[in-house]
C-alpha cells in the first residue's frame, strides 16, 4: 500500500477541525446517512455510475466522465461538503478550488520573461484506489477502516472517477506532494508557479532551468510528464497559460477575436443551414471570451445577435453539452449497471460535528 507523505492537517481549516476520523459513527455523523446504506452502499458503488463520453458546450474535444448517479451521487455531495472542504489548500493551486478560475491561474504570469508549462499525462486514470486510501489514511489519518469506505466511495474501477464531485479535490490532494517538493526550489530560484489540476505553470527568468526540478518531482511521485505538451515560451513570443494569454495582461489573442467574429459572418451567409451544432459552437466561445473580459464577449454577443436575428434567442434554449456512449463501454461490466436497493432506505438526520 502507497504512503502519503504529507500530514494534510496541517491545511485544515482554522476553527472548522473534524481530522481525524477514527469511529464509523463519526463518518455517519458527517454525511447523515444512515449506517447501514453507507456501508452498503461502498461495498456496491461501481454499481452507480452511467459512463459516457461529453463533448463541452462551445468545444470539439469529447471527453470521458464516469458520471455518479442516484445516492451515490448525494453521498458524494456530502463527503466533499462536510470533509473535503474543510481542507484549504495554498493559493497557487488553482484548479477545482471553488471560487478560483482560469483568470486567477493566469495572473501569477503576466508579463514574465519565460514561461513553461507541463501537462501530467493521463492525471486520472494515474490516481488509483491506493493513492486516495493513503491520503485518508496516512495524510487525514482517518481509521483504516474509515479510510476504506471512503476510498470505495469515491473511486470507481480502482481509479478516480471524472465527474464526481470529490474528484478534482482528491486529484489536488494527490498531486500536493510534487506542489510541496517543488516549492522550496522555486522560492530560491525566484519562479512563480501555479497548479490548475494535470496542467503545472512556471514563470521568470530562464523558467526552463525548472524542467528537470519539475519532472524529477512528478515522476518521483508516481506520475509523468507529457512530452509533446511541454511548452517553453519567451517574452517575445506568444505565452499562454490554460488558455489566456499573458504577455502583458491577460486577455484573448487578436487572432482568436478575429476568428470568433469570422465564424459568426460564415454563419450569417448561410441563415436556412445554420445547425444547433453551429450556434453552440460560436456561443461557447463567446462564454469562454467571457471569464477573460465580458466587455469583448458583449461586444460579440452583440455582434452575433446582429447577424443572426433568427437563431440568437433560440440559442438560450439549448446551450447544452453534447453526450455519446462512451467509446471505452467494453470495460463496464453488466454487473456495474444492476442496482442493489438501497435508495428506499430512511436518511438520518444528523448534526454535522
Amino acid at each position: 500500500m502507497s504512503f502519503y507523505p504529507l500530514n494534510l492537517k496541517k491545511y485544515e481549516r482554522e476553527g472548522n477541525k473534524i481530522f481525524p476520523i477514527l469511529q464509523l459513527d463519526r463518518l455517519v455523523g458527517l454525511l447523515r446517512f444512515d449506517k447501514e446504506v453507507i456501508i452498503n452502499l461502498a461495498k456496491h458503488a461501481g454499481q452507480y455510475y452511467k459512463p459516457f463520453d461529453r463533448k463541452k458546450f462551445g468545444t470539439k474535444k469529447w471527453r470521458h466522465i464516469d458520471n455518479p448517479t442516484g445516492l451515490l451521487k448525494a453521498v458524494q455531495n456530502r463527503i466533499y461538503g462536510n470533509i473535503l472542504s474543510r481542507i484549504v489548500l495554498p493559493d497557487n493551486i488553482i484548479g477545482g478550488v471553488k471560487g478560483k478560475s482560469i483568470k486567477d491561474n493566469a495572473a501569477f504570469h503576466i508579463g514574465k520573461n519565460e514561461l513553461v508549462t507541463f501537462d501530467i499525462r493521463n492525471c486520472f486514470p494515474s490516481i488509483d484506489n491506493k493513492k486516495i486510501f493513503s491520503i485518508f489514511r496516512s495524510g487525514l489519518g482517518c481509521s483504516s477502516e474509515v479510510a476504506t469506505i471512503l476510498t470505495q466511495l469515491t473511486t470507481f474501477q480502482t481509479r478516480l472517477p471524472q465527474g464526481a464531485s470529490t474528484s478534482l479535490t482528491l486529484a489536488n490532494l494527490s498531486l500536493l506532494p510534487i506542489y510541496e517538493e517543488i516549492g522550496p526550489w522555486m522560492k530560491k530560484a525566484d519562479f512563480d508557479y501555479s497548479f490548475f489540476v494535470d496542467d503545472i505553470a512556471v514563470s521568470g527568468v530562464n523558467a526552463r532551468s525548472c524542467i528537470p526540478v519539475v519532472v524529477r518531482a512528478v515522476q518521483s511521485n508516481g506520475y509523468a510528464i507529457s512530452c509533446k505538451k511541454l511548452k517553453i515560451m519567451p517574452s517575445n513570443s506568444h505565452q499562454e497559460v490554460t488558455g489566456v494569454v499573458v504577455n502583458k495582461k491577460e486577455a484573448l489573442s487578436r487572432s482568436k477575436i478575429n476568428a470568433i467574429r469570422k465564424s459568426i459572418i460564415v454563419l450569417s451567409e448561410r441563415q436556412d443551414q445554420i445547425t444547433q451544432g453551429d450556434l453552440n459552437s460560436v456561443y461557447g466561445k463567446i462564454n469562454y471570451v467571457s471569464t477573460i473580459s465580458k466587455v469583448k464577449a458583449a461586444v460579440l454577443e452583440k455582434f452575433a445577435e446582429k447577424l443572426l436575428p433568427a437563431k440568437a434567442k433560440e440559442i438560450r434554449k439549448f446551450k447544452i453539452d453534447e453526450t455519446q456512449k462512451c467509446n471505452c463501454a467494453k470495460r463496464h461490466k453488466v454487473d456495474f449497471l444492476k442496482k442493489p436497493q438501497l435508495q428506499n432506505k430512511t436518511i438520518v438526520s444528523r448534526t454535522v460535528e
